[in-house]
């Protein structure tokens, strides 16, 4: 996962929550496994528990509705709710595996926020 500067702004009216102040990042799944890893089925944990963000507007769709074929890759935008205040983040990614071979373990990143 690559993470982008504190967005700094706060969300208009139509963002789910509104009103907020966002931390917005980029996630790129790199498929090192032998099967198709459903994107819709990632799941991502915002730091603290808080809420993502939903703003088609400002790009933040949640996970693309596509598989990404073993040796491939995919990306999207994301972004939580977070304070301008906070300087360090944690967010955990998760793909779920539905191909009935296991689960996937959580990629877990954390570090300064700018």
């Amino acid at each position: 996962m690559q993470s982008t500067a504190f967005g700094g702004r706060r969300l208009g009216g139509v963002a789910s929550p509104s009103g907020k102040d966002y931390l917005s990042f980029s996630v790129t799944l790199q498929n090192g496994s032998k099967s198709s890893i459903d994107l819709s089925m990632v799941s991502l944990s915002c730091p603290d528990g808080a809420d993502e963000i939903f703003d088609t507007d400002a790009g933040f769709s949640g996970n693309p509705d596509t598989h990404v074929l073993p040796g491939k890759s995919g990306s999207w935008k994301a972004a939580c709710v977070f304070t301008k205040t906070a300087r360090s983040a944690q967010i955990g990614i998760m793909p779920m595996d539905t191909s009935g071979s296991g689960w996937y373990r959580t990629a877990i990143f954390s570090g300064q926020v700018q």
